[in-house]
């Protein structure tokens, strides 16, 4: 086996970032009974999370929505509505959302509201513990209120509230990347199938956008890509939320944070989650109301899989 697959963890990992300070923001946008459109944008007062809209909301959801894209599905291919979570991870910077079917002041409901964290030299870990309670917290105020006053409200003192958490954030941040030990029992998981076959198909397909993704050696590790690749990912027996904890870690590793990776699902028990790394399409962002039927599991598409890629995944597999 080549060196570099028995130190592969090793030498994909990025230098640490420089140090940042730890910052935690609410932002919001979307609809909700307190605007008689779009209500105004919350929060949003930094590049990210301006992007972060844009290509979430404006881009994906939008379009999707002007394009009748979901209303074509036949039932079985569709989900009903928006109740969904996401996380959106870079090299030093995770946002950490929520969205859920709303209405705005004239009764449309076409369009979710979306709350999110975002959160500056915090790992996802820790962003993870806090951040998943309190934007359910928040989720359920702004439900329960149906004014504009009200929901600024609820942000102001959810603000103060974050700020107050800072203090407690870890001083020595857990290393971020999987080491090569949770790799394999990643991909030994159930819903990976024989001999990991789900697995070497997750990594065929990221080397379609990505290529050499599973080479250190690869320019893709130090230059962004022009495209973006789009997985949907079993869920299996864990949570959803430490699902996507693990992929991230994992594509992270070999991506070397060049994109971001944006993990997002359906709450209520379905068993995927969609990955993107890269900036999402309005036609990658379809599958958040697409069923198993309309798109199903990477790890279930027979690809034809290059052979030197499947020799050497599956050396790494094997500890050799």
């Amino acid at each position: 086996m080549t060196a570099f697959l028995k130190n592969i963890f090793h030498h994909l990992r990025p230098a640490k970032p420089k140090d940042t300070p730890p910052e935690i923001r609410l932002a919001a946008f979307g609809k909700h009974p307190g605007w008689d459109d779009h209500m105004e944008d919350l929060g949003l007062d930094t590049p990210r999370l301006i992007a972060v809209k844009d290509l979430l909301y404006v881009r994906g959801i939008g379009s999707n929505i002007d394009a009748g894209a979901w209303d074509k599905l036949p039932a079985g291919r569709r989900i009903d509505g928006f109740n969904h979570a996401f996380i959106w991870h870079w090299a030093d910077e995770v946002v950490l959302g929520r969205f859920w079917s709303s209405r705005d002041g004239k009764g449309r409901t076409h369009y979710p509201m979306v709350v999110c964290l975002a959160c500056t030299g915090l790992p996802l870990g820790w962003v993870l513990e806090h951040g998943v309670g309190f934007l359910e917290d928040t989720r359920q105020q702004c439900q329960a209120v149906a004014s504009a006053a009200a929901v600024r409200a609820i942000f102001s003192a959810g603000q103060a509230r974050l700020t107050t958490l800072l203090a407690e954030q870890p001083r020595e941040p857990p290393d971020p990347f999987m080491s090569a030990q949770e790799v394999r029992a990643l991909a030994r998981r159930p819903e990976m199938g024989d001999n990991q076959i789900g697995f070497l198909r997750i990594c065929h397909q990221m080397d379609r956008g990505f290529p050499g993704f599973w080479s250190p050696t690869s320019r893709v590790l130090h230059t962004p890509p022009s495209r973006s690749e789009q997985l949907r990912l079993p869920v299996g027996q864990a949570d959803a939320y430490a699902a996507a904890n693990q992929w991230i870690r994992f594509l992270s590793a070999h991506l070397r944070d060049v994109v971001g990776i944006l993990a997002l699902w359906p709450l209520g028990g379905f068993p995927w989650l969609d990955v993107i790394a890269g900036d999402p399409s309005a036609s990658q962002l379809l599958c958040l109301r697409c069923t198993l039927a309309a798109i199903p599991l990477t790890t279930d598409i027979p690809f034809n899989v290059d052979p030197k890629l499947g020799a050497d995944v599956g050396q790494f597999l094997a500890g050799v």
